[in-house]
């Protein structure tokens, strides 16, 4: 759900996103845009190169919990495909809270990548970075929030055992998850188009092209660095990487296949 949308469990003090990113000084992109005041519980942004994926992550699991603090919600899940894919987007959910001054003590970041990290705040929530490298691991919790970072390099079975540890707290629990594709083909570019429209799961999907992240690419769609990346690919393999959207295959013989409709997953 969108953090203005609960409009019944609002309360006077309570901070929206809007006020949070305005004590940060942050202003979104209007593709960002979308994806924060989503009516979704959960978010799936599939972004091009440089999009600002992680940013806009950590971005969001800072508003989300402090909006949350009037639930008191206490657990957030940052996972990746294993430590160091986690890593980043926590880096900057720890960059952001240290800004709104809600550190509890010393945040732990070890110094090998490959170990879990830890964020306490003094709103009483925590923050730890979680490995989908052992699947079995991802339901021994029930978190308020999961932010999931570079889902093109995860399981079918990890996206849908996040999916099922935030139904234990449906309906307020929600999911940011981001990343790149990689291919046309399999359990995620399925999702994606699955959920460009309203459906029972409550997911959905949004295009984040590269060019929206002025802060790399100032020029946006006809920055200079962006038509040198075109210049050198397939108007294909432009829009998977740059633009965020799943390339076509051209090899099938069945173009209207499908894996999660015309695929055995048993």
């Amino acid at each position: 759900m969108s953090l203005t949308y609960r409009s019944t469990l609002y309360k006077t003090g309570v901070k929206t996103v809007a006020n949070v990113l305005s004590e940060l000084k942050i202003t979104l992109s209007p593709e960002w845009e979308k994806v924060f005041y989503s009516p979704s519980r959960l978010r799936l942004g599939m972004g091009g190169e440089g999009s600002g994926k992680s940013f806009q992550a950590g971005l969001f699991a800072t508003c989300a919990s402090v909006y949350d603090t009037q639930f008191e919600s206490s657990l957030y899940w940052v996972v990746g495909a294993d430590f160091e894919d986690a890593r980043k987007d926590m880096e900057y959910i720890r960059d952001f809270q240290e800004k709104l001054g809600n550190i509890e003590g010393r945040p732990i970041f070890p110094d090998r990548r490959d170990q879990s990290c830890l964020i306490k705040t003094k709103t009483g929530q925590t923050f730890v970075t979680i490995s989908a490298y052992d699947e079995t691991k991802l339901g021994r919790e029930e978190p308020d929030g999961i932010v999931g970072a570079e889902v093109s390099r995860w399981t079918h079975e990890s996206f849908q055992r996040c999916e099922g540890r935030l139904l234990r707290k449906y309906p307020r629990s929600w999911g940011f998850f981001s990343g790149s594709f990689e291919t046309s083909l399999g359990w995620l570019p399925d999702l994606y188009k699955s959920s460009l429209g309203p459906n029972e799961r409550g997911i959905r999907s949004y295009t984040i092209p590269s060019w929206a992240n002025p802060h790399v690419y100032p020029g946006g769609r006809e920055d200079p660095a962006i038509k040198a990346a075109e210049a050198g690919r397939s108007p294909e393999k432009f829009l998977e990487r740059f633009g965020g959207l799943p390339a076509p295959a051209h090899n099938l013989i069945f173009n209207e296949f499908r894996t999660h409709l015309h695929t055995d997953m048993i």
